[in-house]
């Protein structure tokens, strides 16, 4: 009889994705023509974003369609080794974004607790085109689940996927589009649960943050508390 092991806990996805999360940015129907150069944010700058959410057969989750504003708290901050640092609020989330240029950026990733004892510790995370197929973190620990013992491999890899543009308020935006892939693969008694976060950002080096940020969630364990989906952030408008 084959036993299927109730992760309750498993990966603590909840705090999992949340630990994921970045923010977004776009433009007023009032800008006029192609914007072109880079721009620095600065205190008071805001960005509007549709989000939602879908399952992985693309039906939309009642009641997650609304609209949430970004906006620039602070800046030239000094944070986990870097400076000029910017802080984003985003509803109850803060992004800290740095090193945005013509066609990279950074953003600071909270610690991601998996189990008691073992975590992916915080860290800058790059996306730069230079970094493509990049792992930046690569990890193999044993720990305990559900009073087993487990063996836990943890990874991020970053992937540049190429430049396009898009049209946001009557503006044509250049768009540098990156993704982040964090596995997570739980071995227990010899099986594998494995946990997929993909996380896509469009950024617009003309307005110094994203025009896209998505998070999708694969899980090959149907006992895990947060169920397989996307979360979505189109930026609508923004003020510079």
């Amino acid at each position: 009889m084959k036993t299927f092991i109730h992760f309750n806990r498993f990966l603590r996805l909840a705090a999992f994705v949340c630990a994921l999360l970045c923010s977004a940015c776009s433009s007023d129907a009032s800008t006029e023509g192609p914007i072109s150069g880079v721009h620095t944010l600065k205190s008071g700058n805001s960005f509007t974003y549709h989000v939602y959410a879908t399952g992985l057969d693309s039906a939309v989750v009642p009641g997650s369609d609304t609209t949430l504003s970004a906006i620039v708290n602070r800046t030239s901050l000094s944070i986990e080794g870097k400076s000029n640092v910017m802080e984003i609020l985003q509803g109850p989330d803060t992004t800290y974004f740095a090193e945005a240029n013509d066609s990279s950026f950074a953003v600071l990733q909270n610690p991601i607790g998996i189990t008691s004892g073992v975590a992916i510790p915080g860290i800058w995370v790059s996306f730069n085109p230079a970094f493509n197929g990049k792992t930046l973190y690569d990890s193999t620990l044993d720990g305990m689940i559900s009073g087993m013992p487990a063996k836990i491999h943890t990874s991020i890899v970053t992937n540049y996927l190429g430049k396009d543009a898009v049209t946001i308020g009557g503006a044509v935006l250049s768009i540098y589009k990156f993704s982040k892939v964090v596995t997570v693969v739980v071995t227990i008694m010899g099986q594998d649960y494995t946990t997929i976060v993909t996380v896509n950002n469009n950024y617009a080096p003309s307005l110094g943050y994203l025009t896209l940020h998505n998070t999708k969630t694969s899980s090959n364990s149907d006992r895990s508390p947060v169920p397989n989906g996307i979360n979505y952030s189109l930026l609508q408008s923004y003020s510079l």
